[in-house]
């Protein structure tokens, strides 16, 4: 349900209708921090769509703490396409974080 909602706000972006996507986002990220409390953000693809929307409006250094937070998530999983989209969306390449 998470992504599904992020990917709705994602065309919605594409759209022109950027107050409806930042409800969705937010909803969606109010849904998984009540099922997920220790990881309460988007992350994975939900949090790459809207990490995509936050480049779009040039929020940077939202993007490098959310994709930082994400990577760490990723990384304790071991999602590699994650990974991959965590370190695009730093915009750092595969490099080894700490």
């Amino acid at each position: 349900m998470l992504e599904r909602r992020a990917i709705h706000a994602y065309t919605l972006v594409a759209a022109g209708e950027e107050e409806r996507a930042q409800r969705l986002f937010d909803d969606a990220e109010a849904r998984q921090a009540k099922l997920s409390p220790r990881e309460p953000r988007l992350y994975s693809a939900g949090g790459g769509y809207l990490c995509d929307q936050l480049l779009s409006e040039r929020r940077f250094m939202e993007v490098a703490e959310r994709s930082t937070y994400a990577l760490a998530i990723s990384k304790l999983h071991q999602w590699v396409f994650d990974i991959g989209q965590d370190h695009w969306n730093l915009g750092s390449g595969p490099i080894k974080l700490a």
